[in-house]
């Protein structure tokens, strides 16, 4: 299951690429549209000095966070919070994993701004990667008389329709289509109940950071997913799995060199497969309906 949330952080904007001068406009008893240097101006508005994002922190702090700030705190919300505003109060950044029934992360993906929805968040998200480049295991499976080479992840309805993730219906047309969308839909809240787990356990996910750094805090996020990953491991229900297996595994290389141009691109369009997307919820919605 994929899925993404925002988790409380509070975030300096200050080093990425849309750092430049900010020019903040006051009320003034002049009229600046007499001023040469701000043409078109409206009457009554003069231009104050240049707001340099890329200043040192302390002059930051004198500009919004002193007892007498410079700046209004409305202002310092348009500066710097409207790329980290998502959903929630406050600056947030998300957090996009792959978790299974056991609420094990295999797949973790953080640093995005809170602004962002969950298409734009799977545009960046490296989460089919290896997959492209032919680097993940084999699968190999069949439904309904139809073969398939890729595995598939249950997501929500935001996510678009490709070959690898699998949906709910929305407005089933039969019986066997509503069992399958609350089937699907149980199963993907294992996936909601990993964040739930996770700012409950860890106060510093829980509460808004305290460092402003994302490097930073993409490390602490990282690591309360390894030990949030140990926990589960260690309470781990064995009577799940299968108890004859010796612990002997054999390791599984993908074949070949490395993946061409040509042959990324056709992995892409594989991915983004409209009519295997659709197929393959036909024959699990049979499927799960006949069970």
């Amino acid at each position: 299951m994929v899925d993404s949330d925002n988790d409380y952080f509070f975030i300096d904007t200050s080093s990425d690429e849309r750092s430049g001068n900010f020019y903040g406009l006051r009320r003034s008893s002049t009229t600046s549209s007499q001023d040469p240097r701000v043409p078109g101006s409206m009457p009554g508005r003069a231009r104050l000095g240049p707001h340099k994002r890329t200043r040192p922190r302390p002059a930051s702090y004198n500009d919004y966070f002193q007892p007498k700030p410079l700046f209004p705190p409305a202002l310092f919300a348009v500066v710097f919070g409207w790329a980290y505003s998502g959903h929630s109060e406050g600056c947030t950044v998300i957090l996009e994993d792959v978790a299974s029934h056991d609420t094990w992360i295999w797949h973790l993906f953080f640093g995005m701004a809170g602004s962002h929805n969950d298409i734009n968040v799977l545009q960046r998200s490296p989460v089919f990667d290896r997959l492209a480049y032919g680097q993940s295991p084999d699968v190999d499976f069949e439904i309904n008389g139809h073969h398939y080479t890729k595995g598939y992840y249950l997501a929500d309805g935001i996510y678009p329709p490709w070959a690898t993730l699998v949906k709910t219906i929305r407005k089933p047309n039969s019986e066997q289509e509503a069992r399958f969308a609350k089937e699907q839909e149980a199963a993907r809240k294992d996936v909601e109940r990993v964040f739930g787990i996770l700012q409950a356990r860890w106060a510093i996910v829980r509460h808004p950071a305290r460092a402003w750094d994302v490097q930073t805090l993409w490390e602490v996020m990282t690591a309360c997913v390894i030990m949030h990953n140990m926990i589960v491991e260690v309470e781990r229900d064995d009577s799940l799995f299968d108890n004859e297996w010796d612990g002997h595994v054999e390791l599984v290389t993908p074949q070949g060199g490395p993946a061409s141009f040509q042959d990324i691109l056709h992995a892409h369009r594989e991915i983004r497969d409209l009519a295997v997307h659709n197929q393959l919820q036909a024959d699990l919605s049979s499927t799960c309906g006949s069970m």
